[in-house]
């Protein structure tokens, strides 16, 4: 899988948009062990993908810090 850093070891990824694509790559990737968190104008849409396990951020900036500082590189 690209998100991989290493052995086990995933990074976490940031969805801006979690309409018909971005729901299906957010379930892909959750289905992999990988961290998402999302950010969609529309709270339906989050609410579906934290059903499915994602974090929701605040805002796109806030959900892009989220995963930056949580990152070890």
């Amino acid at each position: 899988m690209s998100a991989s850093v290493g052995a086990g070891h995933l990074r976490p990824v940031g969805i801006i948009g979690v309409g018909n694509m971005g729901l299906a790559m957010a379930t892909r990737l959750l289905g992999h062990g990988v961290s998402v968190a999302v950010r969609d104008i529309d709270p339906s849409r989050e609410r579906m993908a934290r059903a499915l396990g994602a974090s929701v951020g605040a805002s796109p900036a806030a959900a892009t810090f989220a995963l930056i500082t949580s990152t070890a590189f």
